[in-house]
């Protein structure tokens, strides 16, 4: 019975075997159709190739449960062409669709008939590369490109003659099995690149390890043990086991240990890239040139193309001299053998190479045909190196507005075809979805949220830059999250500071990058740390050029800070305007040669704001300190309390809650417009204590904030919180009758590294500018100037009367005063908010824009007063929003304001909200000027508002308040309307001479003496 039930099936797979075209052993799979469809890849043909690889799955085996291993091919291929277009979701999900069929048929392999040994190559040189030769002295094995391999059940008819049912018979067919395995090594990879840190903790990725792991997936002891070798080193590298994966990655070099085989290229590959990952350079890049000459060998363009990539990576790792050697023989193979995806590639790293060799001449024809082709890469995901380079190009022809131009559509490709970016966008669903625990949720975004890393600079710094430029709000959302659900509460006031970080360097011009490099060519070395300085050494070793005009743009300060003339009453002398003129030069120059660095492979710390943990704020909390920090998510607003002693965390009310009620809080206390003028009764009214007391109910009952132990509070606030009159909040314990300010000194910071640590003594003040509005050529404004001028000019130390026009560019005058107070009306764009001028006195109102003030010379005024600022507070958060398109979130232009400023070089501003404008307001700015050089800020601002309560109010005398005839008597300035517009935003140093502090140093003699 048995054996009638054997013959039966061995006759049902003979059958099989004899099977029509199509059907069974006579045509092979996959069929030519599909080594066609690879060629369009090669071509840079990816949306045919797409669409390809799509018919070939519609044609490809198919069992009762699922398709047959072949259609890993498929999936993977199909994967690929999408992979190359930039489309990384949908290519995932080829690639896990190919990797799952692995799965199903871990071991399909055995049922393979290998029916001849491996044996050499009898023509083996015309696998010779181009390059040169292997030092591995290769034995190509020569073997069938098909093998005979059974599809379905061999025992199905005993089972049927036994137990009944339908016979489904086995069928033989010709494979590539070593074309299902690259595609499944392809698949593996793939995945690897693309998942990145969340391998580890994907569910496939750690089934394959795990299946794969196990072996048996060959005959035992057979020669094909090597290319399934191949597939569990790849596996294990997916998990981060990358030292696990070399032992099965070596093995999988040679078959029968000794002939080198069409997934070779593949195995050195990955040694390589394991290798350059661990530092070991001088192996990595015997091993990647290896590789790509075991690629060309086999003709596998895809590991040809990762292998000069990463090999050229390595060697600038490397700090070789030069373009990569083997790239001009490869861009010359390609160009003969029509493999434009291999070209491109080509290209574009020796153009790239060219440039940074200082051969630019030779850049622009390096590009050659692919300067101009419409091919599909150019949308895909090599498309935005493209515009990268010939931004590079523009700088070095001095066509900086077309530079420009290309290195924005360059970031702005990059964005989009990032792998990071997608990566992290992987976490956040996956962690939204369930997938990945809160615990393991912060070490993925730690680790993809992370500060760009010297690796990250020398690999890809158009990358670094565009991960930089998107705020990736939900990530850091979904990370805080993470910490708050593990109960790390240090964590989460961690990550709400990195938070705000990153929105500052997304709106930055290249994410940060061009701040970083003009602050290591800050007027001294002494504020940078020695990785800095390390940097600094290396940016002008890069650009020579830099040396020389850092010397002459040093002298020139020098020489402008000392020359009265810059100054003088009837606009700068001809001396000055010459010197003023020669420094914005040099400004322009060293700018000019910055950018040039934008993309280069130079580490640059994000110095600025600097990163400063929650245990490292609480190590700077001295007793009696207290640091909140307020924080907005999508899911709302939180507020933590930190001290030296502990910390505690609170959920604040909905944002439409919270801006209602400061609102309501602001109308209160008079605001409803610039030029609205308060009545008397209004002024002696307490309507704005009751609203202000249902504000602090809101935002501090139950923020555990003990005022009688503290002696300082620092807040570093986060949305329409920015505009919340703190210092007018009634939480005292007599009768509600004290303010938030009576009890403490406070100051505002808009991140936790700008609010605690500044140790660094402040420059000593040798010139003050007073910006005044003009007089409009009336007696009783020149009047009311010059008693400005006469009241301000007698509080601060060597003051100089600027009005507009002003005589030269604002950000160039910023560059030469220590100090300024600044009383001319300006108002933030909130949709724009580094376009405000901070001064606006410029003749050109563009000139002036806080961009510009960060842009080189920078190094402005370290304390300022602007109390001509008027802001969405100062209109009750009635127009909070922009006149163009959507309102961004109200309080994020002080946000960006505050940080632009303290980017520029200010420590100390005091910052109106809105502006009274009167004889109260100009009292206050005296007396915080009076007290500041000798006290700290919070301090001297706290007297200030102190004395003015206590003052009566000149109804006649203040502009916005509206004087009663029938009136004898005058309210007093206890009103915060009078007193509670600014915001002082204060960095923290203590100006009173410390034990053991270095004594202050003008900066300017060290910065002329250094290059």
């Amino acid at each position: 019975m048995h054996s009638a039930a054997r013959l039966l099936s061995f006759a049902a797979c003979l059958l099989a075997a004899q099977a029509a075209p199509g059907q069974g052993a006579s045509s092979s799979i996959p069929d030519r159709s599909y080594y066609s469809a690879i060629e369009l890849i090669y071509r840079g043909d990816y949306r045919r190739a797409q669409r390809a690889f799509a018919d070939e799955l519609r044609g490809s085996v198919k069992t009762v449960d699922s398709r047959w291993v072949d259609s890993i091919c498929y999936h993977a291929l199909q994967g690929e062409a999408l992979y190359q277009q930039g489309l990384y979701g949908p290519a995932l999900d080829e690639m896990n669709r190919a990797c799952s069929l692995l799965m199903v048929y871990p071991k399909w392999l055995l049922s393979a008939q290998f029916r001849q040994q491996p044996r050499p190559d009898n023509n083996p040189g015309r696998r010779a590369a181009p390059w040169g030769p292997s030092q591995r002295q290769p034995v190509y094995a020569s073997l069938p490109d098909t093998v005979l391999i059974a599809q379905g059940d061999l025992n199905s008819a005993q089972r049927a003659a036994q137990q009944g049912g339908v016979v489904q018979s086995a069928q033989f067919w010709r494979v590539d099995a070593v074309e299902v395995l690259r595609a499944a090594a392809l698949a593996i990879r793939r995945r690897n690149e693309m998942l990145g840190p969340l391998g580890p903790h994907d569910r496939l990725s750690k089934e394959l390890a795990d299946v794969l792991g196990r072996g048996g997936l060959a005959p035992p002891n057979h020669w094909s043990g090597a290319w399934t070798e191949l597939l569990t080193g790849l596996a294990q590298e997916g998990v981060g086991d990358a030292q696990l994966a070399l032992p099965h990655l070596t093995r999988a070099t040679l078959l029968d240990g000794r002939y080198d085989h069409r997934l070779t290229g593949a195995a050195l590959l990955e040694q390589g890239r394991i290798a350059m990952n661990s530092g070991a350079g001088r192996a990595a890049a015997g091993l990647l040139l290896e590789a790509l000459t075991a690629a060309y060998a086999f003709e596998d363009v895809d590991v040809m193309c990762e292998a000069v990539s990463l090999g050229r990576l390595n060697h600038i790792a490397m700090g070789a001299e030069g373009p990569y050697p083997p790239l001009a023989p490869v861009i010359a193979l390609a160009e003969s053998e029509r493999l434009e995806h291999l070209e491109v590639v080509a290209r574009l790293a020796l153009a790239e190479d060219l440039l940074a060799a200082g051969a630019p001449q030779r850049a622009a024809p390096a590009l050659g045909r692919i300067a101009s082709s419409r091919s599909d890469w150019v949308q895909g995901r090599l498309g935005p190196r493209l515009p990268a380079v010939r931004s590079m190009l523009e700088l070095t022809a001095g066509k900086p507005r077309e530079a420009n131009d290309s290195l924005a559509r360059a970031v702005a490709g990059q964005a989009a075809v990032s792998l990071r970016t997608f990566q992290i966008g992987q976490a956040v669903a996956r962690y939204r979805a369930g997938e990945i625990s809160p615990r393991l949720a912060a070490d993925v975004f730690a680790d993809l949220l992370r500060d760009p890393t010297a690796a990250d600079w020398s690999s890809d710094p158009l990358d670094a830059v565009a991960l930089l430029k998107s705020a990736e709000a939900d990530a850091f959302d979904s990370w805080f999250d993470a910490a708050l659900q593990r109960d790390d509460e240090l964590l989460a006031i961690t990550v709400s500071d990195l938070t705000k970080r990153r929105r500052f360097f997304a709106a930055q011009p290249y994410g940060g990058r061009l701040l970083a490099l003009r602050r290591l060519l800050g007027p001294s070395d002494r504020l940078l740390t020695a990785a800095q300085q390390t940097q600094r050494q290396a940016l002008l070793t890069k650009l020579p050029e830099l040396v020389e005009m850092n010397k002459n743009a040093a002298a020139i300060h020098r020489d402008l800070r000392n020359d009265p003339g810059v100054f003088a009453a009837g606009g700068p002398t001809s001396d000055a305007d010459r010197m003023l003129r020669d420094f914005a030069r040099l400004a322009d120059g060293r700018e000019a040669a910055l950018r040039r660095a934008v993309l280069a492979r130079q580490a640059t710390d994000l110095a600025f704001p600097p990163a400063r943990s929650a245990n490292e704020a609480q190590d700077l909390l001295t007793p009696g300190q207290a640091l909140m920090v307020i924080h907005e998510t999508r899911t709302g607003l939180f507020g933590f309390l930190l001290a030296s002693e502990g910390y505690h965390t609170w959920r604040l009310p909905p944002r439409r809650d919270l801006e209602n009620r400061i609102g309501a809080a602001l109308q209160a206390m008079g605001n409803f417009g610039a030029s609205r003028e308060m009545k008397q009764e209004e002024a002696e009214s307490s309507e704005w204590r009751r609203q202000c007391d249902a504000l602090a109910k809101l935002l501090v009952q139950d923020a555990r904030l003990d005022l009688n132990k503290t002696t300082e509070l620092v807040i570093v606030p986060d949305g329409p919180l920015w505009h919340a009159p703190w210092e007018a909040l009634p939480v005292g314990d007599v009768g509600g009758e004290q303010t938030l300010i009576d009890l403490t000194p406070v100051r505002y910071a808009p991140t936790i590294g700008l609010a605690l640590g500044d140790t660094t003594p402040l420059r000593p003040v040798r010139k003050t500018a007073v910006v005044l509005p003009p007089d409009g050529g009336a007696r009783a404004d020149a009047e009311q100037i010059a008693r400005q001028w006469d009241r301000l000019g007698g509080a601060v130390r060597e003051p100089v009367r600027l009005s507009a026009p002003a005589p030269a560019p604002t950000p160039l005058l910023a560059s030469l005063i220590d100090q300024a107070v600044i009383r001319v009306p300006s108002e933030i764009d909130p949709s724009q908010p580094y376009a405000w001028p901070p001064m606006a006195i410029d003749r050109t109102p563009a000139i002036g824009r806080l961009e510009a003030w960060m842009a080189l010379p920078a190094n402005g005024p370290q304390r300022l007063v602007i109390s001509g600022l008027h802001t969405a507070a100062g209109d009750g958060l009635k127009s909070s929003g922009s006149r163009r398109g959507d309102p961004p979130p109200t309080g994020r232009e002080l946000f960006h304001a505050s940080c632009g400023m303290l980017a520029s070089g200010a420590r100390t501003m005091l910052v109106s909200r809105w502006n009274t404008g009167g004889p109260t307001q100009l009292d206050l700015e005296r007396e915080f000027l009076l007290t500041l050089p000798d006290s700290p800020a919070d301090q001297a601002w706290r007297r200030a508002v102190t004395l003015a309560r206590g003052a009566t109010l000149d109804p006649y005398a203040e502009p916005r308040l509206k004087p009663d005839a029938k009136r004898l008597d005058a309210p007093t300035a206890s009103h915060p309307f009078f007193w509670g517009g600014f915001l002082l935003i204060d960095t923290g140093l203590d100006p009173r001479p410390q034990p053991e502090q270095a004594p202050e140093q003008d900066p300017e003699a060290e910065a002329a003496a250094k290059p």
